[in-house]
């Protein structure tokens, strides 16, 4: 269980020449990793620089472009970080999470998933309804770990139909509001 690697296809800006790459899919990662040499070839230009906090704790400075990825046989613009040579080539949460993808680690897979969008619906006010009291609450639908086609996903902890409701004192609540 666990790591696995897929082959994805990285493209040029342009999404006009594509090059097959070996990647970790790795949850925990912000950004994909990809060669610089490849990314360099493919004329993916650098756009600016950021800090990645690694595994260990360390920081380094790290340098990200904007190209294509392909995955299962669809094309995304995304965020790409330049690898440096010996360094493992990953797919990080930003491109699945656009892609709609998640992770199914026991059939070491990438799986389509519905898009979440919690801001309303039954048994969750809206904003407006709130009358200055900041209500937190999340309604888990009887199809939040169902796949397009039917499958689950692995369930680690039971569901709630909904958390328990915190009411915030009127300063909290207005805190909560302007944030």
């Amino acid at each position: 269980m666990g790591a696995f690697r897929i082959t994805v296809v990285i493209g040029d800006p342009h999404g006009q020449r594509f090059e097959p790459v070996e990647m970790l899919v790795d949850t925990g990662a912000t950004f994909t990793k990809a060669p610089r040499e490849l990314l360099e070839g493919l004329g993916v230009p650098v756009e600016s620089t950021y800090t990645a906090e690694l595994a260990d704790g360390s920081r380094m400075e790290r340098t990200r472009g904007r190209t294509m990825i392909r995955l299962q046989g669809k094309e995304y613009p995304t965020p790409i970080t330049f690898g440096e040579a010996g360094e493992q080539s990953l797919l990080g949460s930003m491109v699945l999470e656009d892609a709609m993808l998640a992770v199914d680690p026991h059939a070491k897979r990438l799986m389509p998933v519905n898009a979440l969008e919690m801001t309303e619906g039954p048994g969750i006010p809206r904003p407006d309804e709130c009358n200055g009291n900041v209500t937190f609450g999340v309604l888990v639908s009887e199809t939040a770990n169902r796949l397009p086609d039917g499958d689950s996903l692995p369930r680690r902890r039971p569901v709630r139909e909904r958390s328990p409701q915190i009411q915030l004192s009127e300063p909290d609540a207005r805190a909560a509001t302007e944030i």
